[in-house]
């Protein structure tokens, strides 16, 4: 897993990554929550992700349409460089599976942060994808 890491970064940082400033991945650490409307499913979601200080993660998506709601729970680990995470999702709503998806945070301090999915796993996402922006806050 390490060495998928290693080549989403090298791949997609490259050049890039010198010439942008670098954020602190140690505030990533903690548990944030955000909202956003997912066009495709035509659905409110709001989540809580909570980035252990040992890279480890979990998150939980919460889905509402006004018909009926629907909850997913993930969980695996992460890793950041300054500029992207790359999340290597290991289990969804108990079962175990094998995603890697890679975020470009495009702010992040100490209680906020921006970012977009750059290469996530499309097919197996529930709501919208890649470039879409997500803002979140931490609680803790």
């Amino acid at each position: 897993m390490k060495l998928l890491s290693a080549i989403f970064l090298v791949i997609f940082v490259g050049a890039y990554a010198s010439a942008e400033e670098e954020l602190n991945c140690e505030y990533l650490v903690g548990t944030w929550v955000g909202s956003s409307f997912e066009y495709s499913i035509q659905s409110q979601k709001t989540f809580q992700s909570t980035f252990n200080k040992d890279g480890t993660f979990e998150m939980v998506f919460n889905f509402a349409d006004g018909v009926v709601d629907e909850s997913q729970k993930e969980s695996g680990v992460w890793e950041c460089d300054g500029r992207y995470v790359v999340e290597h999702t290991l289990i969804v709503s108990e079962t175990e599976v094998e995603y890697v998806d890679l975020y470009e945070y495009l702010e992040l301090t100490a209680s906020y942060s921006k970012y977009r999915a750059v290469l996530a796993n499309c097919d197996d996402v529930i709501g919208d994808c890649n470039g879409k922006l997500y803002e979140s806050v931490k609680i803790r």
